[in-house]
């Protein structure tokens, strides 16, 4: 730990010894180091008419002497004679093995001689160190104990956090001789520090609440060892501070912050040490002596905020029990079906509604497994989506369609939302059941009411205003066809206006079907046959435009229930869209199927123009379209949209402009 203050028996000796060896050797000068391996610097340095040259030993680390010093104490062997130096010999201190010093001697080259004896003198100068050394190592242990005992006895006490405090601040102040000593605590949620002053008495002399700022109890603070200021009037903010607070005038200060891990939560600070400025022992000592008084501070912090937890805990305990009793009423009374399960599909919760469902009771119920216990299976449900929310932590939902007790066809929509443990692992998944049969049913008949109610209004006014006025344009078109002669560059004309009348009224018929309520016939068949049958019809139409079109089908795709004619429109209108999107250039598109886990995906990809980012979000609305007037009426995709939807199915869209388009259509698995 280091020497303490009182180092005046280490320096007489050292003084006498250097005096007597000098002496004996008959040498005017000399300098006798006292410095162990362990010590970073001489601990003291004895000399005596030292010669010119050893001027700035040993301030000068780069001095040419501390060189050879450094030599000699870390070989442990005798240095060599420097005569430009004025240096004799240069001998470690020895006591025993250890080395205790070096001792130079100045002036002209030994003889063998007075090199023997000096060796000699060399070896019980050593022993005479240590010994002194030793005296002042236990001097030294004798006071950390007795602090440490201090400490102890504090520790265990009962003490409130105050009593404690001030006995910590009275033991440094009695162990390190102090006329005052300061205790400062930070709050840092307030903004501010609380200040404590004692002097010689068992009690506090001053408390005082002060804000947060910059100045010297901030730098202790944030400080990682202790700071010692032995001449006060070096630091003026000291001195100002002290006359100030105390009205006294400072002479020496010790301050070391208290950190609770790397977090400083105060600073203990202790003024004016009697009988003299403090040493680097204090400071090693105020050290130690701070991370204990720091622990117990922080330890007496939890303790006191346990015990308003504690409080805290025992007030809302009714609180907490009325909340789960509330909880459960809500649970077993909601009117739709609710249930937790675990990892192993075992019910851990189910509320009365879904028990009812079950014909059974809800502790009948629990630890049971789900599919066998609420539906009659010995394997998890096809479509179950309890598994993707155990293993990615993602809500779902997913339709079902169940028939009930009287055979009647439902609809329920099933939500699963995971549950996770203290580390984010999902352990345990709620699932939530709701008849939406009626829903669905109201749905769809206020959809179709709107788009009736609306296309309705349109198709009258289109009827009246736009088909008999094609119907003449068209008529008469055909009739100047006839008249003009096949050779005629009029021919051109009436064909564009032929052409033209005929996309109007398509634009016409596409509004009447999207207005129409059509009625789906569900079989189980292959997807794979309905693709090849729409290929068929846009042959011409690859050949005519040099399209490379590839079908990569997979050969074991299983059936799926679905609509064979909605699902043919749809491909087609995938495919149409796909020849817009190549913009009349050659190019590639490529139809694939794969088989997933319960499901089917349908893949259309071409090497198309892409669609901006910006419509991509739209292009499944109604009357939404990016092609020119006349080219589209924006319904297409939002006709298969309501086609695969009906099949609880979902489209998936991924483009990039410049690079294509990719629609993946995704039908489940019965």
């Amino acid at each position: 730990m280091g020497i303490p203050t009182d180092l005046e028996g280490l320096r007489a000796a050292a003084s006498e010894s250097l005096a007597y060896i000098l002496q004996a050797v008959k040498r005017p000068g000399g300098a006798l180091l006292i410095q162990t391996e362990e010590d970073p610097k001489p601990v003291h340095i004895a000399m005596q008419n030292p010669p010119a040259s050893w001027r700035g030993l040993p301030e000068t680390p780069d001095h040419p002497l501390m060189k050879v010093v450094r030599t000699v104490l870390t070989s442990g062997k005798e240095g060599s004679a420097d005569p430009g130096l004025d240096l004799a010999a240069a001998l470690p201190l020895l006591a025993r093995s250890s080395r205790q010093g070096i001792l130079l001697v100045a002036g002209a080259p030994l003889t063998a001689a007075e090199h023997a004896r000096l060796v000699e003198l060399a070896r019980a100068a050593g022993r005479t160190v240590k010994i002194s050394r030793s005296s002042q190592a236990l001097h030294t242990a004798d006071k950390e104990l007795a602090s440490l005992h201090m400490i102890a006895t504090i520790l265990a006490s009962n003490l409130e956090l105050d009593e404690v405090q001030k006995a910590m601040v009275e033991g440094v102040q009695q162990i390190l001789d102090c006329e005052i000593g300061f205790l400062i605590l930070v709050d840092e949620s307030l903004g501010q520090y609380e200040r404590k002053v004692m002097t010689d008495g068992p009690d506090w002399i001053r408390r005082e609440i002060l804000p947060l700022g910059d100045g010297w109890i901030s730098d202790c603070m944030r400080a990682t060892r202790p700071i010692r200021v032995d001449r006060a009037e070096a630091d003026p903010r000291l001195c100002a501070d002290a006359e100030t607070t105390l009205g006294i005038q400072l002479r020496s200060n010790l301050c070391a912050p208290l950190r609770a891990g790397n977090e400083p939560i105060g600073l203990l600070d202790m003024l004016n040490k009697r009988g003299g400025p403090f040493s680097p022992y204090d400071q090693e000592l105020i050290s130690l002596l701070a991370t204990s008084i720091a622990d117990a501070v922080y330890n007496q912090r939890l303790i006191q905020q346990m015990k308003v937890v504690n409080i805290d805990l025992k007030s809302s305990r009714e609180e907490l029990l009325n909340s789960r009793n509330t909880l459960r009423a809500l649970f077993d009374n909601v009117p739709a079906s609710l249930y937790i399960v675990d990892r192993a599909y075992a019910l851990r919760a189910i509320n009365r509604s879904r028990a009812k469902r079950a014909r059974s009771r809800p502790n009948l119920l629990v630890s049971r497994c789900c599919y066998e216990a609420l539906f009659e299976r010995i394997a998890p449900c096809t479509g179950c989506l309890v598994a993707q929310t155990l293993h990615d932590g993602q809500s779902t939902t997913r339709a079902l369609r169940l028939a009930d007790a009287e055979g009647e066809a439902k609809e329920w929509e099933i939500s699963t939302y995971p549950i996770l443990d203290e580390y984010g692992e999902v352990v345990q998944v709620v699932l939530f059941e709701e008849d939406v049969t009626e829903r669905r049913r109201l749905e769809a008949n206020l959809a179709q009411s709107e788009k009736l109610a609306a296309v309705g209004q349109l198709a009258a006014g289109v009827a009246h205003e736009i088909n008999n006025p094609l119907t003449a344009v068209i008529a008469n078109a055909q009739l100047m066809q006839r008249a003009i002669p096949p050779d005629s560059d009029l021919q051109e004309s009436v064909e564009l206006i032929l052409i033209a009348g005929s996309r109007a009224a398509q634009v016409v018929r596409n509004l009447l079907d999207f207005a129409r309520k059509e009625q789906y016939r569900f079989d189980l068949m292959d997807v794979n046959e309905t693709i090849r049958r729409t290929l068929e019809l846009v042959q011409h139409e690859v050949i005519s435009r040099s399209i490379t079109l590839k079908f990569e089908p997979d050969p074991d795709l299983p059936r799926v229930l679905a609509s064979s004619d909605h699902l043919q429109g749809v491909w087609l209108n995938l495919l149409l869209n796909a020849f817009d999107a190549l913009d009349g250039k050659p190019g590639e598109i490529r139809v694939s199927t794969r088989r997933q886990p319960r499901e089917v995906q349908v893949m259309f990809e071409d090497s198309g123009k892409g669609i901006l980012p910006e419509n991509l979000p739209r292009i499944f609305e109604p009357f939404f379209t990016t092609k020119l007037p006349g080219q589209g009426t924006g319904l297409g995709l939002s006709v298969c949209h309501q086609v695969i939807k009906q099949h609880n199915g979902r489209i998936l869209v991924d483009s990039e402009i410049g690079r294509g388009t990719k629609f993946t259509v995704v039908l489940p698995v019965p």
